[in-house]
């Protein structure tokens, strides 16, 4: 298997550029270029894309839900361990 890619240099400007035409946060640098090179409008996405994007953020959503939890029957285990002292 080959790897067809290169190393491009850019400005911090540019990668600023870049990453303000994503269309979300993990997007990579390389779909933004490929979706610009192609003249795809950034406010198009497929139904796929969509679905995955809401997708993504719902799992985030559960992901940070699970570290609050995590965090609360954390502190609750303390507490009660200084209350049976």
């Amino acid at each position: 298997m080959t790897n067809d890619t290169t190393t491009i240099e850019i400005t911090e400007d540019q990668r600023d550029e870049l990453k303000a035409l994503k269309a979300h946060d993990r997007e990579s640098y390389k779909a933004v270029i490929c979706r610009l090179l192609s003249g795809t409008d950034a406010e198009i996405q497929t139904a796929a894309d969509v679905g995955f994007d809401d997708l993504r953020d719902q799992l985030d959503r559960i992901e940070s839900a699970a570290k609050e939890a995590t965090n609360a029957a954390q502190s609750a285990e303390r507490e009660v361990g200084e209350l049976q002292r």
